[in-house]
């Protein structure tokens, strides 16, 4: 028994190690920080460029843009501001605008083959649902003929209506039009109270086993449902950094008290999917206190998990103080994860491919 001990600590995944990286060009219309992209046919990357509303497509080896849809606000082919999208083929992505409650589909040249709404009611109606505006590592999932979309209960979250909900998925159905409203947060929403930083979610599809895998960033648990958000599994992630999620003892209602007491606390963020591997990445950032500059910094953690989710690593990526990746910005091949390494120059993107290794 010793041995086998021994055996995995040895083999315990704790340092990063750099295998090559390489540079994209960005011009004056692009942010140097951009969501994660969609990998597109081994040899393109699709960004959400929220900054100039375009989907912005950069090839891997041209290592610059190379077609750049714009997305319009007004006329025939107007969607307005958009804040989700899937890129299917170059002949059909979809588009969300959130705050219109509408979904598009959409050729590579902008041009509109179909409209989508995504209300069943009034907006506002407490049985309605609101497309994230901040999808985190969430974009729309086609499965069949119907594309899930990530949301959010049109409703107060200082209410416990708001937790109870099925209203994290908006299922849209291309033939008929019709939208059905499914998952809710998870249970430890509903027996404890949490800041509204908390109130966010991942979500992988996993397309072997037609499953989703739900994250909540207050939970340290996953929740694995069916592509029809029936729940088959909670699982407890255990990782050196993985902790209990402090809770309040009630709501706090005052915004600026929320987001102070917010602020302080840890959270997890994105969890991953390595397709390539079949492993399971999921980040917790921890709140430490400087005593020096009586301030609060954050260490970021990458608890690295098999397929089974046991834990089989952990690597430091982060600390405010010195900030190295942009976790929002990452993406796989057959080598493996590539990460945004930041740097000073806001005309290029830098990715590197990184292994996780053991000391």
């Amino acid at each position: 028994m010793a041995c086998k001990q021994e055996s995995e600590m040895s083999s315990f995944k704790n340092r990063i190690k750099i295998l090559k990286s390489f540079t994209l060009s960005l011009d004056s219309l692009t942010p140097n920080q951009l969501p994660t992209p969609q990998f597109i046919q081994n040899k393109s990357l699709a960004f959400l460029n929220s900054k100039n509303n375009s989907i912005d497509i950069y090839g891997i080896e041209e290592k610059k843009i190379i077609k750049r849809i714009k997305l319009l606000s007004s006329g025939e082919n107007a969607v307005g501001k958009i804040q989700q999208f899937l890129y299917h083929n170059t002949d059909s992505i979809f588009v969300v605008n959130s705050y219109q409650y509408k979904a598009f589909l959409i050729d590579e040249n902008g041009k509109i083959k179909e409209k989508y709404s995504l209300i069943k009611q009034n907006k506002h109606s407490p049985t309605t649902a609101m497309p994230e505006v901040f999808p985190f590592h969430c974009p729309p999932v086609l499965i069949g003929k119907r594309l899930h979309i990530a949301s959010a209960p049109d409703d107060n979250p200082y209410f416990d209506s708001f937790y109870q909900r099925e209203a994290l998925s908006i299922v849209l159905n291309l033939e008929n039009k019709e939208i059905q409203y499914k998952m809710r947060f998870s249970d430890l929403y509903q027996q404890k109270y949490f800041t509204n930083n908390l109130n966010f979610y991942s979500r992988i599809y996993l397309k072997n086993d037609n499953k989703f895998v739900y994250g909540f960033f207050a939970d340290q648990n996953l929740q694995i449902t069916n592509a029809e958000y029936n729940l088959l599994k909670n699982i407890k992630l255990n990782s050196p950094h993985f902790i209990d999620i402090p809770s309040l003892k009630k709501r706090v209602e005052s915004s600026q008290e929320n987001t102070k007491i917010g602020n302080t606390n840890p959270t997890y963020f994105n969890i991953y999917h390595n397709h390539h591997k079949n492993e399971f990445y999921r980040i917790i950032s921890i709140p430490i206190s400087n005593k020096t500059n009586k301030k609060t910094y954050f260490k970021g953690f990458l608890g690295i998990f098999d397929k089974d989710f046991e834990n089989i690593g952990e690597v430091l990526l982060y600390e405010t103080d010195k900030t190295n990746y942009n976790l929002m910005n990452l993406f796989f091949t057959p080598e493996g994860m590539w990460i945004q390494r930041s740097t000073d120059n806001e005309d290029e993107l830098v990715y590197d491919l990184v292994e996780f290794v053991a000391e």
